[in-house]
């Protein structure tokens, strides 16, 4: 009886190990862009923008946001880091091709430019910060 209740007890925990999952993944707003040369960029009043990060495989992060378009890009985790510093490579943005209005425009070819230059994700409680070339800080 010992032998099944200890198998048990191996289960469970080796499935819960296997379903944790990474702190960057979830809903996030976006609440402020930084320029290289560390101005912050107005983002449009009244708007919010809703980003969603979600595991793909391992070690590997996808993740969507819509400004005036859907954008979605990938996110490779490189190397051995943690939470609050993760070294990172992200991939070119794809999006839907709509014209939107000029405000939401300027925020969509700043995320454009940027992710692809963002080397690091830095975690700070409920504000993740992609830094490259510029800043995005996004919130919980």
């Amino acid at each position: 009886m010992n032998s099944w209740f200890l198998l048990a007890v191996l289960l469970i925990s080796t499935t819960s190990f296997a379903m944790a999952t990474s702190p960057y993944v979830g809903t996030w707003q976006l609440a402020e862009i930084i320029d290289a040369e560390s101005n912050s960029k107005p983002l449009p009043e009244g708007k919010t923008f809703e980003a969603r990060i979600e595991e793909a495989d391992e070690g590997v992060l996808r993740m969507a946001i819509k400004i005036g378009n859907n954008m979605r890009t990938k996110i490779s985790l490189v190397g051995e880091g943690t939470p609050e510093s993760q070294e990172i490579k992200m991939g070119g943005v794809m999006s839907t091709m709509m014209m939107p209005e000029a405000s939401l425009f300027a925020v969509e070819k700043f995320l454009s430019k940027t992710f692809p230059t963002v080397t690091k994700m830095e975690l700070d409680g409920d504000k993740l910060t992609l830094v490259g070339q510029g800043s995005v800080i996004l919130s919980k």
